[in-house]
């Protein structure tokens, strides 16, 4: 019996190909799938979007406090309230796009039978606390699920490093618990040194989640390609 993704010749009896093919699909199912992935994703678009809003809503919101919080002309309260309100909107596009990008690149990984799919690894995100797990699932788990996949095709792609994504998880967890006791005290007894490490600046992660995205999508472009060939052959 042969495969119909990979064409390799495999036992009668046999459920799933090397190459993660099931064969209780439907050819409809597999058709779909190759279809899904046969869109590349452009990188430009996303990473200025994503990149340009945010340095945007940054400046807008940097300049609504200054405004807010002037004490020279009481109606610069009110254009500091609408600077805030725009920054805001810009920063909820952001993110938007931001969660597009994610769903998108799990979306054309599931041809290796990742971890997760494209809707759990956006969804749950905005699980309060459980997202500050789910984060290295849906960022180290994706540079793992990539790099065993094209290890167990043996395509000559440059990995994802996954010390990039890991590190960047790490620090927005610091991050998000030096955050969270700001309003909920959690750490009043622990040393001031190790209080002041838990908030390190939210650049460097934003830096590190900027490489990962370039990579994850130079990876997946990448794989697109193979496997169009591998499927034309």
């Amino acid at each position: 019996m042969e495969c119909p993704y990979c064409q390799k010749e495999v036992e009668e009896n046999i459920n799933k190909c090397e190459c993660g093919y099931i064969f209780n699909k439907s050819n409809e199912t597999l058709d779909s799938m190759l279809n899904t992935n046969s869109n590349k994703i452009i990188k430009s678009h996303y990473l200025g979007i994503i990149i340009g809003s945010t340095v945007i809503a940054t400046c807008l919101a940097i300049f609504g406090l200054v405004y807010y919080n002037s004490p020279l002309i009481e109606s610069d309260k009110s254009i500091g309230i609408f600077l805030l309100a725009i920054s805001i909107s810009i920063f909820i596009f952001s993110i938007y796009y931001h969660m597009k990008l994610i769903y998108t690149l799990w979306e054309k990984l599931q041809i290796a039978n990742p971890r997760t799919t494209p809707i759990k690894a956006v969804g749950f995100l905005f699980i309060p606390l459980f997202n500050l797990y789910w984060i290295f699932q849906c960022f180290w788990g994706f540079s793992i699920d990539f790099n065993n996949y094209i290890d167990s095709k043996k395509y000559p792609i440059k990995k994802i490093s996954q010390l990039i994504p890991l590190t960047a998880c790490i620090l927005n967890f610091c991050i998000s618990i030096a955050t969270i006791n700001n309003f909920i005290p959690i750490i009043n007894k622990v040393p001031s040194l190790i209080s002041a490490i838990l908030k390190v600046p939210s650049l460097i992660e934003g830096i590190l989640i900027i490489l990962f995205i370039n990579q994850a999508i130079n990876g997946i472009n990448s794989l697109m390609d193979y496997e169009n060939v591998a499927t034309s052959s």
